[in-house]
């Protein structure tokens, strides 16, 4: 059983042969994904923290993965890979030969591959978010600035 199990968390679920961990599962939501030998969700069930559930399986460890914005993480991945959308659209468009062209949109994939694959990690959210925020700010300090 999970001690202190907290719903709004996720958790990779891990099963022991020998000295090598599996990934056989998450638990997200009050649900339970097995997953593929690629690590992908393939299908889910109600979860419930029982002995009668966790019985099932044999040598576990599990790994808690917390949500460091209480849920709001989607909103803020969604708002940051907008504005790194639209970033890359400028650099793009700015660029002068080719090369700096596919320099940008090589960088900019190596951006989203990085922030898409650690979006769980809570200091990767952070900077998405304060990026975000300073981003916001400076766009609204300048569309004011040109009002007055």
């Amino acid at each position: 059983m999970i001690h202190d199990y907290d719903p709004d968390a996720t958790y990779q679920v891990y099963e022991k042969y020998g000295n090598s961990n599996y990934k056989i599962g998450e638990i997200e939501n009050n649900v339970f994904y097995d997953v593929d030998k690629s690590g992908k969700r393939t299908n889910g069930f109600s979860f419930s923290n029982t002995n009668y559930f966790w019985n099932q399986f044999g040598n576990i460890q599990i790994k808690k993965i917390s949500k460091p914005l209480d849920g709001w993480e989607p909103i803020v991945w969604g708002v940051y890979w907008t504005i790194q959308a639209s970033i890359t659209l400028v650099l793009v468009d700015g660029a002068q030969d080719m090369n700096a062209k596919i320099f940008w949109l090589v960088a900019s994939v190596a951006h989203y591959f990085f922030t898409i694959k650690y979006r769980n990690n809570k200091f990767v959210v952070y900077w998405m978010l304060i990026t975000s925020i300073v981003f916001i700010i400076i766009l609204f300090l300048a569309g004011s600035k040109k009002r007055k």
